[in-house]
């Protein structure tokens, strides 16, 4: 299909053209929940935060411009914003909810193996969201400064800054260090 004929029903479904809505929705939520699974959502969250965010791109989309760009790249903007805001307030919830429940009460053996590690999983929710979402595109997906910094709307170097600093936080936190074994 390429990005030509989504940008033109874009454009004609923005002139009143409401012919070409029901392909032109199906193209945005495509894209969406790409951007969302893409981004390390959940099936579950991402299909919720394609509804909602198809909302926001319909009541948007006469300011969508073919000549600025195509329409997949504007939608990945607005997955990104609501991606953004979604990691925000998981971070919110988190944060206010009791950090007990996810700490062991008793250290077993040492572990090399964090997998479904309490200790990491509340270190890595004391985080910034941005954060967190910066340190799975670096380590759980593998990209490069270069990509993360082009999904992220940043620079490499801002990217590399962002995903160094968060890695600092998770080696000074007391409860991951107890559970990895550095301190006992």
């Amino acid at each position: 299909m390429g990005h030509v004929q989504p940008s033109r029903w874009a454009e004609q479904f923005a002139r009143g053209d409401r012919r070409v809505g029901d392909r032109l929705a199906d193209h945005v939520r495509s894209v969406l929940r790409r951007r969302f699974l893409a981004l390390g959502l959940t099936s579950q969250d991402a299909e919720d935060l394609v509804q909602e965010c198809v909302v926001l791109v319909f009541d948007a989309i006469h300011e969508f411009d073919a000549g600025k760009g195509n329409l997949d790249s504007w939608l990945s903007g607005y997955a990104r914003n609501v991606a953004r805001s979604w990691w925000r307030g998981a971070y919110s919830r988190r944060r206010s909810e009791s950090s007990l429940d996810s700490v062991p009460e008793v250290q077993e053996e040492f572990k090399t193996d964090l997998a479904g590690s309490g200790a990491l999983e509340a270190a890595l929710g004391e985080l910034n969201p941005i954060d967190q979402e910066l340190l799975q595109m670096r380590f759980c997906y593998g990209y490069s400064f270069d990509e993360i910094a082009e999904m992220a709307d940043i620079t490499p170097v801002n990217a590399r800054k962002r995903v160094s600093r968060a890695v600092e936080c998770l080696r000074k936190n007391e409860e991951l260090r107890h559970e990895i074994g550095f301190v006992g």
